[in-house]
């Protein structure tokens, strides 16, 4: 039951909340932002510039969502050819990287150069080629790899670190009221679990008054049914489905009080009590024996 319990708890947060929608890196927040500007990552075709450690990541998790057509490019080129290869990318040179860029729908650029790596005038260049094709740009570097001027053109859409960020803390925001309700369905569930367990506790009382009337009634049918001999095989067998019948309907409002009287604080003191009712040996009521008055006392008490 506990193993069960627990996917179906998983399932439950995961169905029931967004916690997992909401990036809380920096890398996830790229992609988010690259998914409101391309609506299927599948189709677009992404350009690495800088191969590491931001670069790799934000190049992991755009791989997690389906992008397939990567190009990396990096100042010391085996480093972009390690990057590429990784990710079962293509490499190219850094010095190729203002003829290549059009080639790209997606740009996420970490180095850590000085001056910007990509101007205006270089996209705008692209932008006319591209013929209205969108071109979305992430710059994670600190210092700016990437023009914030480009922002301005037609076509072109322009993230930095500090759009990333806010991204990010919106998402924390979000994510602390979906864990809420995370939390109130690992309550839930808590409770449901709990309740199983006090239900387990009944289960030998169950057990053993079931095994009681069972026995009783298979004990009666046995003696009935030889004063009927004469009966065919079938009435024997209707005779014996109707004992079996009557028997399961009489203890089947008996199992579910139980099992409700398993949650109660007192429970142990109440099936010992149902045990002692339906003890099968005289003198074997251990509780009612406990609590029988002593009638020499009272009987002395009244003289």
């Amino acid at each position: 039951y506990l193993f069960p319990n627990a996917f179906h708890t998983a399932k439950r947060v995961r169905t029931e909340t967004g916690i997992s929608n909401y990036a809380v890196s920096i890398s996830f927040a790229a992609v988010e932002l690259a998914k409101r500007i391309f609506s299927d990552l599948s189709q677009q075709r992404v350009l690495i510039i800088g191969a590491g450690e931001m670069a790799e990541l934000a190049l992991q998790n755009l791989k997690s969502h389906g992008v397939a057509d990567v190009m990396v490019t990096n100042r010391t080129y085996t480093n972009a050819e390690n990057l590429a290869e990784k990710f079962a990318g293509t490499a190219i040179q850094f010095e190729q990287l203002e003829n290549r860029l059009c080639e790209a729908d997606i740009i996420i650029s970490s180095t850590g150069a000085r001056h910007f790596v990509l101007t205006q005038s270089m996209v705008r260049k692209c932008l006319k080629n591209r013929r209205g094709r969108a071109m979305f740009f992430i710059d994670i570097a600190v210092p700016r790899d990437i023009e914030p001027e480009i922002n301005d053109l037609p076509g072109a859409y322009c993230y930095d670190i500090d759009d990333l960020q806010n991204v990010v803390q919106k998402n924390q925001e979000e994510r602390i009221r979906q864990a809420e309700q995370a939390n109130r369905i690992l309550e839930d569930e808590i409770a449901r679990v709990q309740d199983w367990f006090l239900t387990r506790s009944a289960v030998p009382t169950i057990r053993k008054i079931r095994n009681e009337f069972e026995h009783i009634s298979q004990a009666e049918l046995e003696k009935t049914l030889l004063r009927l001999s004469h009966l065919s095989d079938k009435d024997r067998e209707l005779v014996t489905s109707l004992v079996h019948r009557i028997t399961q309907k009489i203890l089947h409002k008996p199992t579910i009080n139980m099992k409700v009287l398993s949650k109660e604080e007192d429970r142990s003191l109440q099936l010992q009590v149902l045990l002692d009712v339906f003890s099968e040996k005289e003198g074997n009521n251990k509780l009612l024996d406990e609590k029988k008055p002593n009638l020499k006392l009272v009987r002395g008490a009244k003289s």
